[in-house]
């Protein structure tokens, strides 16, 4: 391996610690696409020139801390276009570069993979905060069971317990037997509700 290399090699390594990898995407007319630096890199893989293989990696790679599964996807797109290019070369600076893309390519993987539970996450949250709206909104119109808001709703019982327990812990509702004939029966009023007795109605 050439100074060069040895120094890319450390350069990649440090910011892998705390970085994702991300293909460069092109934004201008002067800037190369990723087809130009796939040519350039086969051509010197080919000659096994170790020193333009560090510049060109350099030129398709960009750090960056953060990136959107699109992005992320596209840029796993644009490793395989580099690793297509150097099939069929047998030389150590192909080698080398192909070790350096499948690493940068199981990176990325990872980014994404986590960027999917990220996005999951924040649409089941959206969700959730949906329901709790909904059924505060039953609960401002009259007083409930929890089978009877799931029932009304048509979701889970459990979704409707786990937004009933958010909705008494932040305070908005209450538990009042109060409002049922059965003293078993776990009825949900609205804390601005008219707390009117179920036998007065």
């Amino acid at each position: 391996m050439t100074a060069s290399l040895q120094d890319y090699d450390k350069y990649l390594t440090t910011m892998h610690q705390a970085t994702t990898f991300v293909l460069m995407a092109s934004v201008s007319a002067e800037a190369p696409t990723i087809a130009d630096i796939a040519s350039d890199l086969r051509d010197a893989a080919q000659r096994n020139d170790c020193d333009r293989i560090g510049g060109l990696l350099e030129t398709a790679i960009e750090v960056t801390q953060a990136a959107g599964v699109a992005q992320l996807t596209r840029s796993r797109e644009r490793v395989g276009r580099l690793m297509e290019a150097l099939d069929g070369v047998a030389t150590s600076a192909a080698g080398y570069a192909l070790g350096r893309l499948h690493e940068a390519d199981r990176f990325l993987d990872q980014r994404r993979t986590y960027a999917l539970g990220v996005r999951a996450q924040q649409h089941r949250e959206r969700r959730a905060e949906t329901l709790r709206g909904q059924v505060l909104a039953l609960l401002l119109d009259s007083p409930q069971r929890p089978r009877d808001v799931a029932r009304e709703l048509k979701v889970d019982p459990s979704q409707v317990s786990r937004a009933l327990r958010e909705l008494q812990r932040d305070g908005q509702i209450e538990r009042d037997g109060t409002w049922s004939q059965d003293r078993r029966a776990h009825v949900y009023v609205h804390r601005s509700a008219s707390r009117q007795p179920a036998s007065a109605r």
